[in-house]
């Protein structure tokens, strides 16, 4: 476009230079013409006057004939008049001649015809009379009639002048005036010609510096300043659309710079080909993809590039013609075309062909290996276990429907879902850490892989918890052999980061058709039938049946009467005695929930603490419990304390602390007197929390202590970090005191601890005076047991606290 301003400009300037040209001929050419007019005036007027002269002159010489006329007439000469006719015909010659010459205008050619005629009439009437004179030898007659002949020529020689001045007087001031008149042509000619060499002169620079301009544009230099932007004339306006096409042009160079920018970052290779086969244009990753510098790519053929592709890639022929094939559709038929291509070396390539406008075909390839690879491994991760390798929950809901669908639709076959649950594997995690609980599930998934079939599907479903697809005939007797192997398997001591950890698992087992009818309800059966296994003693398996329903739909019953019972507070709180075992003395009570149903009589603690544990009631269950056993206490006339049990749900609940708070201010029980029993498995959960919260305990002035120690796997750096007011020994040990010498050695052992912490330690579920005397021999001084009482309410702890004395003084 700049190129086509400048052509336009230098156009504009030869136009302008043609019309200043044009100008000045037309001015010089009235110049000449008024000079060529005047001057003719002038020649015309010398012409007449000229030839007037002459014509006198041949009046005078008519004159002078008159006079020999009348020497003739006086000679009465006959001959005379013959030479009067001479004469006049001498004079109408001279007359015409005048007139064919211009030199006489036709009025004075008219004036002098007349004189000549009538001259003639008066020749022709004097050379009558002379005649006649003559012949009457009247002399005297003739000379009177020559008189009149010459007064006849004086008068016309007057009138001949008279005509001749006023002609020339009129040709001269005609001249006069044209030579005026070509004096101001040739001035004003002048001025308009220097006015226009002046004004040519400036547009014609403007002209070539905005043509300049043109051109550096059109040459590629987009940083050219337009000059003469904004003035109000022509040139003005050229510069103002110069100006635009300026910002038009770099638009589009940075359009362009963008756009092969971004074609040569692009990651798919990019190549035109011409209606003859061969490349025009490419990026620099089609010649990457070619293993060619881009150079060696520039007018390949398409027969050059299969070569190529064959020798020095190893394509086969036939994923080349392929590929030439579809090229060539999209050539007939237009339109796009997208495939792939797959290579032996497992490389992939996704190519799209465009036919474009000009018949030139568009192909963009791009190397979608890793691509593929990085589809197949999120597929692979969407369907399977992270941690195992194993299928994850949504591959195993998908192989279950399909399995169930199979064994409704097929009669003799049936499908049986194992849901194993590892046991105590909580523990061994929060004990060793993440990475000791990861191996340890890493070599229970090898384990139970080991004992199945390869046509079994084994499955991660989340945390500790396994599902095994099971294809077997109507019978689950296989399906249950498969269980125990996966029990034994798993019952046996792992090593995990050199530490020995014993686990266990309990399996659900339900089968389809038998007794699901969907993968919904196969689920929930197994899902109960695992429920069962682990209430049932864990490290088992439990097969579906009917009962189990029933049970599950009791269960739900008792959580949902149990919260109506929480909100209620229709239930109470029992205290168990704790003693000093020398004094026998009582130093404190342990709280203890208690729940007597309206219709169901009294529920065991065994019943709904799980339930309430399970379904989140605990929290609330324990907050009641709190505030109870600190406002029975503070009634009480004793300085003994208030044992409660707190969950680890409770721990980990917002505002605990508060709650604590708030029961002690309500109640008016001193801090000291309360003790928060907090089991070994609870520290074990969320350990910098725990810490924090007991640290905020301890601030209320409360006493803390382990519950069930030895239960665990260890909280012995709980006990470094934090000081525990007490220990309490698990009743679990004590009641196998003096039969069981693993026992015996943990009472001492945990005694022993205790002692050199400077720590309290408690037996509880003392029960027999061997026991009390082997745990006192054991260094353990405070126990709890129906040795020294039963769990008695409120109302009765007052007279408890005077039975006992009464007996510790006897």
């Amino acid at each position: 476009m700049a190129r086509s301003l400048a052509r336009l400009s230098h156009s504009i300037t030869g136009r302008l230079y043609t019309a200043i040209g044009v100008l000045c001929l037309l001015m010089l050419a009235m110049g000449l013409q008024t000079i060529v007019y005047s001057d003719s005036v002038a020649v015309s007027a010398r012409l007449v006057a000229r030839d007037s002269i002459d014509a006198l002159g041949d009046a005078d010489q008519f004159d002078e004939q008159m006079d020999s006329y009348r020497r003739l007439a006086l000679a009465a000469d006959p001959a005379s008049e013959d030479q009067l006719a001479g004469a006049e015909g001498q004079l109408r010659k001279i007359v015409s001649e005048s007139e064919r010459s211009g030199a006489l205008t036709p009025a004075v050619a008219k004036t002098l015809f007349s004189h000549v005629a009538a001259l003639q009439e008066h020749a022709r009437g004097i050379l009558s009379l002379a005649d006649e004179a003559a012949r009457a030898g009247a002399k005297e007659h003739f000379a009177e009639i020559i008189n009149a002949a010459e007064d006849s020529v004086t008068e016309w020689k007057s009138l001949a002048r008279e005509a001749t001045s006023v002609e020339l007087d009129r040709l001269s001031t005609r001249a006069a005036d044209m030579h005026r008149l070509y004096s101001f042509a040739m001035a004003g000619a002048c001025l308009i010609g220097l006015a226009a060499i002046l004004v040519s002169r400036g547009v014609l620079w403007r002209l070539r510096r905005l043509t300049a301009a043109m051109l550096s544009l059109a040459s590629g230099d987009n940083s050219t300043t337009v000059p003469f932007k904004g003035e109000h004339d022509e040139v003005g306006e050229l510069a103002d659309a110069l100006e635009v096409f300026r910002a038009l042009t770099g638009s589009a160079l940075m359009s362009e710079a963008n756009l092969k920018a971004a074609l040569e970052s692009m990651v798919e290779g990019i190549v035109i080909f011409s209606d003859d086969h061969r490349i025009i244009w490419h990026n620099n990753k089609f010649a990457e993809m070619l293993h060619l510098s881009r150079n060696d790519c520039t007018s390949l053929s398409s027969a050059e590039i299969s070569r190529h592709l064959i020798d020095e890639q190893g394509w086969t022929p036939e994923l080349i013609e392929g590929m030439w094939e579809r090229a060539a559709a999209v050539r007939k038929h237009g339109g796009t075309a997208t495939f792939d291509i797959d290579l032996q070396d497992l490389r992939s390539y996704n190519v799209t062909t465009t036919l474009m406008p000009n018949g030139n075909l568009l192909v963009a390839a791009e190397d979608v290996t890793e691509r593929r690879i990085s589809a197949q491994r999120i597929h692979h991760l969407a369907h399977h276990d992270a941690l195992t390798g194993l299928p994850n929950r949504a591959a195993f809901q998908e192989r279950l429907e399909l399995a169930v669908d199979d064994a409704i639709s097929e009669r003799g076959l049936a499908v049986t879902l194992l849901l194993c649950d590892l046991d105590h594997f909580k523990e061994v995690n929060d004990t060793f850490g993440h990475p000791a609980g990861d191996e340890l599930l890493r070599e229970a998934a090898e384990r139970i892989r080991a004992t199945m079939r390869k046509t079994d599907l084994l499955a991660r479903l989340g945390g500790d918890e396994f599902a095994i697809v099971h294809i077997t005939g109507s019978e689950p007797e296989e399906a249950h052999a498969l269980a125990e192997r996966i029990v034994s398997a798993l019952n046996q001591p792992f090593e995990v980061q050199g530490n020995k950890v014993t686990i266990g698992v309990s399996i659900g087992v339900s089968s389809a058709p038998i007794d699901a009818a969907s993968p919904v309800e196969l689920l929930k059966q197994a899902d109960l039938a695992l429920y069962v296994a682990k209430r049932g003693g864990r490290d088992r398996f439990v097969a579906y049946d009917a009962g189990m329903a029933e049970q599950f739909a009791e269960r739900r019953a008792l959580e949902a009467e149990l919260r109506l019972s929480i909100d209620a507070e229709v239930l109470s709180v029992h205290y168990q005695p704790q003693v000093d075992l020398e004094s026998r003395h009582i130093i404190g009570f342990e709280a203890l929930a208690r729940w007597e149903h309206a219709t169901r009589g009294i529920i065991p603690p065994s019943a709904f603490i799980p339930i309430a544990e399970e379904s989140g009631l605990i929290i609330r269950l324990g907050e009641w419990v709190l505030r109870r056993a600190c406002r029975d206490a503070a009634s009480w006339d004793t300085e003994a304390r208030i044992a409660v049990n707190v969950a680890s749900q409770q721990f980990r609940h917002e505002g605990f602390v508060d709650v604590v708070r708030a029961a002690l201010r309500e109640s008016g029980l001193s801090p000291r007197r309360l003790e928060l029993e907090i089991t070994e498995t609870a520290m074990l959960n969320d350990g910098e929390h725990m810490l924090a919260v007991l640290t905020k305990l301890r601030g209320l002035g409360v006493k803390l202590s382990v519950d069930d120690f030895g239960t665990g796997y260890s909280a012995l750096h709980y006990l470094q970090k934090f000081p525990f007011d007490r220990i309490k020994i698990d009743q679990s040990f004590v009641r196998e005191l003096g039969r069981r010498d693993e026992s015996d050695a943990i009472v001492r052992a945990v005694s022993a601890l205790g002692v050199s912490l400077g720590v309290p330690t408690l037996a509880e579920g003392v029960e027999t005076e061997l026991q009390a005397k082997l745990v006192l021999r054991a260094a353990c001084g405070e126990a709890q047991g129906y040795l020294f009482g039963r769990p008695v309410p409120a109302s009765k702890v007052p007279e408890l606290l005077r039975i006992k004395e009464l007996e510790a003084a006897d």
